[in-house]
């Protein structure tokens, strides 16, 4: 049968501080795995639903702002009778939608990089189709006509084409970034889920590993100090002068080698004072 009494004082502190580092040593590390994988949750957040979201959030920012870059080039037709405030040339307006057709392309070709779903698929082919036929029949048709100087056809276009393209492609954006929202809404909560079920994990790991400590912390310091107790009562016996004293010890740590002598100098006095009175 397992004593903790064979062995040393010495050896059974050093195996009760490794069996606390042991322990604390797997609930770190069950920490650390936990909190990857929030952070992948986290990050799974980011990178399929906010970063695509923001993509598609900042090319509608700068089609609008192409929009209204035809309406401004509208100002510079000479029968308009504000043209004179316009100093600046035309090719202001129509330079920025060449640059914001640029970004946007970068921008689609970003978001096209990564790996889409079907439904995320089909609304994104949706928004491109829409998109097209916005900067096509809009934009583009616009830009060619302010540049000829065709401010009538320029002006029709954006009264007309510009208006009912842009909505449909705005409708069409609306759609992408709220698919978006949702997913993302459930993604966050299956996250936030997989927190609370870390959270209690790690605190039920933590109170059965205090537990633990405790359990064998109780029979360790048992181990020692009962011993000891059975020692200080014997040697109060044999300070009153009670020398048949029953002394069971086994064992082979420092304890019983201190019980063993008790019972050896018991039974010395006992065998001098047996020899006096005879």
């Amino acid at each position: 049968m397992f004593d903790l009494r064979n062995y040393r004082i010495g050896t059974r502190l050093f195996a009760q501080a490794m069996s606390m580092a042991f322990w604390f040593i797997v609930l770190v590390v069950i920490a650390v795995n936990a909190m990857r994988g929030l952070n992948r949750s986290t990050g799974a957040i980011f990178s399929e639903k906010m970063e695509p979201g923001a993509i598609v959030l900042r090319i509608q920012a700068l089609m609008n702002e192409n929009r209204l870059m035809i309406a401004q080039g509208l100002q510079h037709d000479p029968g308009y009778r504000y043209v004179d405030k316009h100093t600046h040339p035309l090719t202001v307006h129509t330079d920025l939608l060449i640059k914001n057709r640029d970004e946007i392309s970068e921008l689609w070709k970003q978001f096209k990089n990564r790996k889409l779903s079907a439904e995320e698929e089909q609304l994104a082919s949706a928004y491109e189709q829409t998109r097209g036929t916005f900067v096509r029949d809009g934009l583009t048709a616009g830009r060619e006509a302010l540049l000829a100087g065709d401010f009538e056809k320029a002006a029709e276009i954006n009264t007309k084409t510009i208006p009912e393209t842009y909505a449909k492609a705005g409708k069409a954006a609306d759609d992408l970034r709220n698919y978006y929202a949702s997913t993302g809404k459930a993604l966050f909560q299956e996250s936030e889920a997989t927190y609370l079920s870390t959270v209690n994990l790690l605190v039920g790991i933590a109170v059965l590993v205090t537990a633990l400590v405790a359990f064998f912390a109780f029979f360790f310091i048992r181990s020692i100090t009962r011993p000891i107790a059975d020692t200080v009562e014997v040697a109060d016996a044999v300070a009153g002068g009670k020398l048949d004293n029953e002394m069971s010890h086994r064992g082979n740590d420092e304890v019983t080698h201190l019980f063993t002598a008790f019972e050896k100098m018991q039974d010395e006095l006992r065998g001098r004072i047996e020899s006096e009175r005879r």
